[in-house]
């Protein structure tokens, strides 16, 4: 082994170092281009549905590609660690200094998925009372009522509310009744 070492080092001018760093990247290449296509092969035997099949082509290629790529920079450059170690820090800055967007756009998942309230429905969160006129991806719009109006009217203003203030605050719910919301949830249930 040493000479095919020594030879390869004279003929392609490629050290010792240099030539464990080629033959480590064939081996993990390799690896993982065996283990995508063993995954895939089991995916294809297992799941009927061509759709569900390509998304399952398509994420590990992904995964795949990038393993191929931490691994590849792993070996080939000795670094590696105090570039992952900047790239954890500047992640962790990111998400404190945009805590209130990430919060805003989990706010806006809760409330298309779970639907504590929806457009044309009247709410009160907070001080502000109004119907709901639309929910975008980082604040939902009130159209408010009675804050400076004897009665229950449309003032004409228009609330902002941040989609976070669902996790934080309480929601009155003018719309949906207690006999509604127990009828939605538990259906054999009769009152």
């Amino acid at each position: 082994m040493r000479r095919i070492e020594h030879w390869i080092e004279e003929a392609l001018r490629l050290s010792a170092a240099v030539q464990e760093n080629i033959l480590s990247s064939v081996v993990v290449l390799l690896g993982l281009w065996g283990i995508s296509r063993l995954l895939l092969r089991v995916a294809s035997q297992r799941q009927a549905d061509s759709n569900k099949l390509y998304q399952w082509k398509k994420t590990t290629n992904y995964i795949v590609t990038g393993l191929v790529v931490i691994s590849l920079a792993n070996i080939w450059f000795e670094g590696f660690q105090s570039i992952a170690t900047f790239l954890g820090l500047l992640s962790a800055g990111l998400a404190v200094a945009l805590c209130d967007p990430i919060a805003n756009m989990f706010g806006w998942i809760f409330l298309i998925w779970k639907r504590p309230f929806k457009i044309g429905g009247r709410i009160r969160i907070k001080e502000h009372t109004g119907d709901v006129i639309d929910i975008n991806f980082f604040q939902f719009t009130l159209n408010e009522l009675g804050e400076w109006v004897d009665s229950e009217q449309a003032t004409g203003r228009v609330v902002h509310i941040p989609n976070s203030q669902v996790f934080t605050q309480a929601q009155i719910n003018y719309n949906y009744g207690f006999m509604v919301s127990v009828a939605r949830s538990e259906s054999r249930y009769y009152f």
